[in-house]
């Protein structure tokens, strides 16, 4: 479970620098991304509204704690290893 200070929070104006879900510059037309990709346009590959918004909050308000960030990447590398399982996870999130 979270706590108040288990997330780091971020003023607006680091958020803009990092360019995290909202671009600097606008992208230029007739070219993908180019100068408008963001973070989140890079990482986005989820299939629900729910799963971007928990993404963009993740993105928005990192970790701090080390157990809860090795938590979070342990559970993704189950995902990334096992195929058949993101597959019915995926199919199961959609339908």
């Amino acid at each position: 479970m979270l706590r108040r200070g288990d997330r780091l929070p971020l003023d607006e104006m680091t958020r803009r620098n990092l360019e995290l879900v909202e671009p600097l510059r606008a992208a230029l037309p007739g070219l993908p991304g180019g100068a408008g990709t963001t973070l989140l346009d890079v990482l986005d590959r989820t299939l629900t509204p729910m799963g971007a918004r928990l993404l963009r909050g993740w993105l928005l308000a990192p970790l701090v704690d080390p157990a809860a960030i090795t938590a979070r990447l342990d559970a993704v590398e189950v995902l990334v290893d096992d195929v058949r399982g993101r597959t019915a996870c995926a199919k199961r999130s959609t339908a």
